[in-house]
């Protein structure tokens, strides 16, 4: 077998273990838990969009409210203030992160309801509580469960007073936060509070996305809202956003012929950041039901004020006050702490901090807001992809680590991990695409130089096997050792052997053969070898040939000095 062929099948079995692997969940668990988590450390921090903006409540705005530290026990005519503000600040959509399913007050409710009801744009975060059912048979025995999700929704007069309300669920300690839902399948196909709120933000480009709907998809439902007006009159977004998930999810090329439509428009009439806003939305209806966050960075990367601030900004309690632009902004509120022992609504993310600060679940709601805002979404690599760069890193990385010398591969295969590195990073942080990391550098790589090892191992024993049984032939065993040892300079540089020869010739043996019968001679010669390959083996030589009465003998050694000590021996008498 050939060299080449030799590495092409290392190269073959290092792309079948990466691809089998990665496949599997153990290696999906491992890219996200090492991989993924790499790629954020290595990227580190990027810039929020400006559109974005969070209010946080926390203790240091209810001590300088002289409010109860916990936000539940707020009164709601001060979020009545607050949205108030906003509204006159300019804000495009404002989303409360907050539970109001309990009624508080009634004239503080009724103060809410008012200022929900003028705004026109504020969307409300409802809960999902999950019931689990056991189910029995006729007697009464368990024999399964059911677990149903239930909607808790804001009390009725915030409920009727708000643009829409959302929920907007995720997993707690000790799961890592790296996903969100785009829309709850277990309770209807609801979208979440991200989605809702870009929907609404992009309000005004609603008919022109409607405009490709239809283009490409006549037949859609006649309950469709047709207009941004509509659908924000008919008091339900999330019913219209069902009806167009269905007509994406339910023809798959829709997608794709609309963002064609959008890449071949019009350059003069091009209006980039419209068309890169209904882009998103196309994204986000085709998109699976979950979606991997594109983090910009530990608690507070994207710009937070607090809720004491956001109060005084538009009144300037202080006149050397800088003022907040909340002008098109899309404006979240929630609790957000920035010490750890204050924090009541953290979720362990891949940028959460020693000192045990976490994002909170309003900033990561702004977060998924913001991705769908530059539609940019961490997007792992489809299936087939890959599988095509796991099979051909694994196959370039077999077939090196076979090919070459460890010294010159080691080298080699450091620069090309460092390589793939640089360019599936720059890959990451300019476009969130997330390309395996994981299984390419930490197991086909060593799993490579391990193979190639083992096999030039193999194949080095093997010949170390195969000399010594070529030479003991005709080598005393000394010096079939030492040429064993030395297999590898055999293999690239010659070896000079010195030896003695002696040849003996049975005296008269023609003449003798004639005269003797078959066994007679036979007996003779038998005891003709004894007298002369006992001398021979004594003085440590080896018989290399015998052919009739004549004998070859070898006295072989590495150093030429012996040569002259093998010469002197005494001449054999028979």
């Amino acid at each position: 077998m050939s060299r080449l062929s030799k590495a092409l099948i290392l190269g073959i079995l290092i792309s079948a273990v990466g691809i089998l692997l990665s496949v599997m969940p153990l290696g999906h668990t491992l890219e996200e838990n090492i991989g993924l988590e790499l790629l954020f450390r290595m990227r580190g921090v990027r810039e929020a969009p400006p559109e974005v903006i969070v209010i946080g409540l926390n203790d240091e705005s209810a001590d300088r409210l002289k409010l109860p530290h916990d936000p539940d026990k707020w009164p709601r005519s001060l979020h009545a203030r607050l949205v108030e503000l906003l509204v006159k600040g300019g804000a495009r959509i404002i989303a409360f992160d907050m539970f109001f399913n309990e009624l508080h007050s009634d004239d503080d409710d009724i103060l809410l309801a008012e200022a929900l009801r003028e705004a026109q744009n504020v969307v409300l975060v409802e809960t999902i509580k999950k019931d689990k059912i056991v189910l029995k048979d006729d007697q009464g025995a368990p024999e399964g469960e059911l677990h149903i999700e239930k909607r808790m929704l804001p009390v009725s007069p915030l409920l009727q007073s708000s643009l829409a309300v959302a929920p907007f669920p995720l997993p707690k300690v000790p799961l890592k936060v790296r996903q969100y839902w785009t829309f709850k399948t277990a309770s209807g196909d609801i979208p979440t509070l991200p989605l809702i709120v870009f929907q609404v933000f992009t309000m005004e480009l609603y008919e022109e996305f409607i405009r490709l709907v239809k283009k490409f998809h006549p037949g859609q439902p006649d309950n469709l809202p047709q207009n941004g007006q509509e659908l924000i009159g008919r008091k339900n977004i999330a019913a219209g956003m069902r009806i167009l998930r269905d007509i994406f999810q339910s023809d798959r090329t829709i997608a794709r012929k609309m963002l064609e439509e959008l890449n071949n428009a019009d350059r003069a009439s091009d209006n980039s950041r419209g068309k890169h806003l209904i882009r998103s939305l196309i994204n986000m209806y085709q998109s699976p039901v979950s979606r991997y966050l594109n983090f910009y960075g530990p608690a507070h990367t994207i710009t937070t004020v607090p809720y004491y601030r956001a109060l005084q900004s538009q009144e300037k309690v202080f006149p050397d006050q800088k003022q907040i632009d909340f002008s098109g902004k899309a404006v979240f509120i929630g609790s957000s702490e920035i010490v750890q022992p204050e924090q009541r609504d953290g979720y362990y993310t891949v940028f959460s901090q020693a000192s045990g600060v976490d994002i909170s679940g309003v900033e990561i709601a702004a977060t998924a807001f913001a991705n769908l805002l530059e539609n940019m979404p961490v997007q792992p690599l489809d299936f087939n992809a890959r599988c095509i760069i796991i099979m051909l890193w694994g196959l370039v990385i077999g077939m090196v680590w076979r090919l070459f010398p460890p010294i010159i591969t080691t080298a080699g295969v450091l620069l090309l991990s460092i390589l793939y590195t640089v360019i599936i990073l720059n890959t990451f942080t300019a476009r969130g695409i997330w390309y395996p990391l994981f299984v390419p550098l930490f197991l086909q790589a060593p799993l490579a130089f391990l193979g190639a090892m083992a096999w030039k191992y193999y194949e080095t024993n093997k010949d170390h096997q195969n000399i010594r049984r070529a030479f003991s032939y005709y080598l005393p065993d000394n010096v079939v050792n030492k040429i064993s040892d030395n297999i590898g300079n055999l293999k690239d540089n010659s070896q000079v052997v010195y030896a003695t020869c002696l040849c003996t010739d049975a005296e008269h043996y023609s003449a003798l053969c004639e005269t003797m019968d078959p066994d007679n001679l036979g007996s003779f010669m038998n005891k003709y070898y004894e007298t002369v390959f006992g001398p021979v083996k004594h003085h440590d030589g080896v018989v290399s040939n015998v052919i009739a009465d004549s004998m070859l003998a070898l006295w072989a050694t590495l150093n030429p000095d012996a040569v002259f000590q093998l010469c002197e021996l005494k001449p054999l008498r028979i």
